[in-house]
């Protein structure tokens, strides 16, 4: 079945997902030099789930910059940043897109979904795991008055039994 890991990593949270499959998931990173015994020893992550762009949840990316590490997924929130917003300043704003930037460039494939129309099926079912994107709704995530928090996305994680051979 997999482990999950949740671990508090000073300002914010952290899971990692490793799966019998041999893929891990991260639903944010930040201070992931101090859990680096959790990363894949191939350099190689399957999804990173960043629920927002404050550096204390994605701040992580560019210790898999620096590693070399390849991500196949990028998920992150679907949040637009206004000229005069103060939930997310421009320089932690400026940075995510620079690391979203390199990654993607590097055949990351990237998503910033909102909230799924319906639960009759996840929106992506992979490596014996059903993620569902329960937040944001769309109307709030763009609403004229909303914040980086109102738009952060939320995940529902469903482990399921994958026969592996061996």
């Amino acid at each position: 079945m997999g482990s999950l890991h949740c671990l508090d990593v000073g300002c914010a949270d952290m899971s990692i997902i490793i799966t019998d499959t041999g893929d891990t998931f991260f639903i944010d990173c930040f201070n992931i030099d101090n859990y680096d015994f959790f990363l894949p020893q191939d350099n190689k992550i399957k999804a990173v789930f960043i629920t927002h762009q404050h550096e204390d949840h994605f701040s992580g990316l560019e210790y898999f910059i620096k590693f070399d590490y390849s991500i196949e997924y990028l998920i992150y929130s679907p949040y637009e940043r206004r000229h005069s917003d103060s939930s997310v300043t421009i320089e932690e704003w400026d940075t995510f897109n620079e690391y979203k930037n390199y990654f993607e460039s590097m055949g990351t494939k990237c998503f910033s979904p909102f909230r799924q129309e319906s639960f009759d099926k996840p929106w992506w079912n992979t490596s014996g795991i059903r993620f569902e994107i329960i937040g944001p709704h769309k109307y709030i995530a763009t609403s004229d008055k909303r914040e980086i928090h109102d738009a952060s996305l939320v995940i529902k994680v469903i482990w399921f039994y994958v026969e592996t051979s061996g």
